[in-house]
């Protein structure tokens, strides 16, 4: 069954952009979101650095109970990015723990509280009656479809997801990245945490590579303190991050890397956070590593490049 949200653009209240958001329902089965995991339509591999540790068994199996008795369990939010393919925005737990448990089959229910006649089985090992009635069991499904406003965006993913997981604002604003931008991300980092002796793990390195870009984009003279990221200010720069073609990516990547070897010929390969403290003092207290590793030569040239090409 399918029940359509969609707004009128003719008659709704809201600006065009919130009235283009088109939000759909899907009453679906469990074994029809099966059939997106084994497909690969859902992006499973991206979330998982936005989201904490995984469910441990327990809770894995205390949702799988759910799923055997009946009980209404909450939507799915997903993100139709292309035909077929969709990313996360709530949901990730539950999805990982179906793929686990039924299509790899991976650990055996733990400590039930209501039917622990099952305790200690694998899917393989439960009755086809039981087995059917996990597929059968309803999935409400909440569709979205982008619109060319990272605003918008943000504040649906921030509402769904806070509301529901309790996740942080870094970890809601990179929900929002493609793999395209993941890619970029992925291939940056290690050459960004060479510039650093204390390292950073996490999101917190993904962020300062997002801090790095925005400021070589907007040529902001000022930016907030190295250590008070914005997570709003991450959306609006992923949203261009992800909509930026490949060849425009790898240019970027290519004008990062040129920053950090003049940096590395010009300060010997010193850590620049032990720069910053040793000869940089006299700067201004919220003048951030960015700012100086911007400031060295031939970088203006080859970032006044990429900006007009964009």
């Amino acid at each position: 069954m399918m029940s359509s949200l969609e707004h009128s653009a003719r008659r709704s209240p809201f600006p065009e952009s919130i009235s283009s958001l088109e939000i759909s329902l899907d009453i679906q089965t469990i074994g029809h979101v099966l059939s997106y995991l084994a497909n690969n339509f859902i992006d499973l591999k991206n979330i998982k650095k936005c989201r904490n540790k995984d469910w441990g068994k327990r809770k894995k199996s205390s949702y799988i109970e759910s799923l055997i008795i009946g009980l209404p369990t909450p939507p799915f939010y997903l993100n139709l990015r292309a035909p077929e393919y969709w990313s996360i925005i709530d949901g990730y737990q539950r999805l990982i723990t179906l793929k686990s448990f039924i299509i790899e089959n991976a650990f055996p229910l733990y400590k039930l509280e209501l039917i622990r006649e099952f305790d200690g089985m694998y899917y393989h090992d439960l009755p086809n009656s039981v087995k059917r009635r996990i597929l059968e069991s309803p999935a409400i499904i909440q569709k979205i479809t982008e619109v060319n406003n990272p605003v918008i965006m943000n504040s649906f993913y921030r509402r769904i997801i806070s509301g529901n997981s309790g996740h942080t604002e870094l970890e809601i604003a990179f929900s929002y990245a493609t793999n395209n931008t993941w890619q970029f991300l992925e291939d940056i980092v290690p050459h960004i945490n060479e510039l650093f002796e204390n390292k950073q793990n996490g999101l917190k390195q993904y962020a300062n590579i997002i801090c790095f870009f925005d400021i070589l984009m907007t040529g902001k003279e000022s930016i907030q303190a190295y250590d008070k990221i914005h997570p709003q200010d991450i959306s609006k720069t992923l949203f261009y991050l992800n909509n930026a073609s490949k060849s425009y990516l790898n240019e970027l990547k290519e004008a990062f890397l040129q920053a950090i070897a003049e940096y590395r010929y010009l300060f010997n390969n010193q850590p620049l956070d032990r720069i910053v403290k040793e000869q940089f003092l006299s700067l201004p207290h919220n003048t951030n590593y960015v700012q100086i590793l911007l400031a060295l030569p031939s970088q203006d040239r080859n970032l006044q490049r990429l900006n007009r090409k964009n």
